[in-house]
């Protein structure tokens, strides 16, 4: 049975990609000119560049105990996919400049379309020798490439993303998703990732404190980046889209429902764009377990009340949004007891 059920996952995720096409190259990071000896050699990923003066970092498995996976300069963390994954920083104050950043860019493997609806997801993880946590991933689409207009600075960018993360720091030990939908008004070109506002702006969440800090100073706030999408949504209904609300939503891939008040329950994040969703979560020999739709979490419970072991458990439904799209999800929980 398991190996009937991955033959039909390999069959549908091969028509699935072939239907749809990641416009961001290199979007795992894996294509590169050599292998990382410093963790600042982002020079050597194909297809990516720094936006400013600020340096990304790069992580890959061929590397040494800086630029390693899962070992490195950071800590110790698992790629998500594939053999390698970048990071910056999204809060920093070093070299007398008041809000450091580090940018990410690379130009699209096709101009978007205006008018057309896409889809853009990014994956995120907080390392965990860092003492803060910031909420800012902001996505930053532009028609000339940002490095000859901002790339002599160190400072935040001045400029408005598409998309800016405010649903959670990245506390999960695994990968986190940001998933959101917009309509190219532009004939962009070019993607830039980091954080566009200054420190004053940026809010951020102190999550350690017995250590004396990483890099410049013990403020900072970093993310490692992984699997980055931007795919066209085909046959979108025309609307009027005036008073429209961006669909944003995000699904936590690991909680501990232990009640501490972090992460106890498994529930869809969403803001006004999202009117409804029904998730069905089942174990890995397909018994259906709970179901999760609005003001209906999972506490890691049956129905009489007995506690499901630790372990990782799979998911599966739909999202309603208040512009009359519908999407499909897919993905696995873990619970943590």
């Amino acid at each position: 049975m398991k190996f009937f059920l991955s033959i039909i996952l390999v069959i549908i995720l091969t028509v699935f990609q072939g239907i749809c096409q990641n416009l961001v190259p290199n979007p795992s990071f894996e294509n590169m000119q050599d292998c990382p000896l410093e963790y600042y050699n982002f020079e050597l990923v194909d297809d990516w560049f720094a936006t400013t003066r600020g340096t990304p970092d790069i992580f890959h498995a061929c590397g040494n105990n800086t630029t390693g996976i899962p070992d490195n300069r950071w800590g110790n963390q698992e790629a998500r996919t594939g053999d390698a994954f970048a990071g910056l920083y999204t809060y920093a104050v070093f070299n007398d400049t008041a809000s450091a950043r580090e940018y990410m860019s690379c130009k699209l493997n096709e101009t978007l379309v205006i008018g057309k609806k896409y889809e853009f997801k990014i994956h995120f993880n907080k390392p965990d020798v860092f003492n803060w946590a910031s909420k800012d991933i902001n996505i930053y689409f532009s028609e000339n490439s940002p490095e000859t207009i901002y790339g002599s600075i160190l400072g935040a960018i001045p400029e408005q993303p598409i998309v800016s993360n405010e649903t959670t720091f990245g506390l999960n030990d695994g990968w986190e998703e940001l998933t959101f939908i917009f309509e190219a008004d532009k004939e962009y070109e070019y993607l830039t990732i980091g954080n566009f506002k200054e420190n004053s702006e940026t809010e951020r969440s102190q999550v350690n404190n017995n250590l004396s800090g990483p890099g410049f100073n013990g403020d900072n706030a970093y993310f490692y980046i992984d699997d980055i999408s931007l795919e066209m949504i085909e046959d979108s209904v025309e609307e009027d889209s005036s008073n429209a609300i961006e669909p944003h939503f995000f699904i936590p891939n690991v909680f501990s429902p232990d009640n501490n008040g972090i992460n106890d329950l498994f529930a869809l994040r969403h803001n006004e764009s999202v009117v409804d969703y029904d998730i069905i979560v089942h174990d890995r020999f397909g018994n259906i377990i709970t179901q999760v739709s609005p003001g209906i979490a999972w506490n890691g419970k049956d129905n009489l009340g007995h506690t499901y072991p630790s372990g990782t458990y799979v998911y599966q439904g739909q999202i309603y949004f208040l512009n009359k799209e519908a999407k499909r999800i897919r993905g696995t929980i873990s619970l943590i007891q």
